[in-house]
């Protein structure tokens, strides 16, 4: 994964409510084992980085004031923003891998109100991933005399507000986690393969 790709995947591990420690996500960013660094040396510098990012990342959840990464620009015409290249497009890819390898950690019986709450987050925060998925949210929308572009700038303007609450969801349900038996927090055994929720 590149730079903007790993922080949108490690703004997913940290709004978890499943603790996930970095031996379970670093291979997913950097491969199993580590195949593609050159060697020690590169290791080491590779890992301090991912781990500063992941830092600064967990403390704006931690804080409730979660932001995108430094140079993640948002380009101001929406729909640039759905290029592939763009920026808040790999952002949104690397958040939709990590919520789907985390999928399993969030409860299957939330209350129905907090369950619509985290697809609208899901569909925000997902957006920009890709410009297919982002014109099926808006036919899913059933709003066609809504143009595309408007419903494009929407998401983007709610984007900084949806990452908070969706952080704030993710940190309640992972302190609720912590008073209940311990064997209840470990819920990852199958991330890859279960069909994601729908958005």
């Amino acid at each position: 994964m590149g730079y903007f790709e790993s922080a949108g995947f490690l703004f997913a591990v940290c709004c978890n409510p499943d603790l996930v420690q970095p031996s379970e996500w670093l291979p997913e960013i950097l491969g199993e084992g580590f195949g593609d660094l050159a060697d020690l040396e590169e290791a080491q510098g590779v890992l301090q980085l991912l781990m500063g990012l992941y830092n600064h990342i967990n403390l704006g959840v931690f804080e409730a004031r979660p932001e995108l990464p430094l140079g993640c620009e948002v380009r101001l015409d929406p729909l640039a923003n759905l290029d592939d290249g763009a920026p808040l497009s790999r952002w949104a890819r690397g958040f939709s891998e990590g919520y789907d390898w985390l999928q399993e950690s969030w409860p299957d019986d939330l209350p129905n109100e907090l369950d619509q709450g985290l697809g609208s987050c899901l569909m925000v925060l997902t957006f920009f991933s890709k410009r297919s998925l982002a014109e099926a949210y808006w036919k899913e929308s059933k709003r066609t005399d809504f143009p595309f572009e408007v419903m494009a700038r929407k998401m983007q303007d709610m984007l900084l507000p949806t990452m908070a609450a969706y952080a704030e969801l993710g940190r309640s349900l992972y302190q609720g986690m912590l008073r209940k038996p311990k064997a209840t927090l470990s819920r990852r055994g199958g991330r890859k393969g279960k069909p994601a929720r729908k958005r």
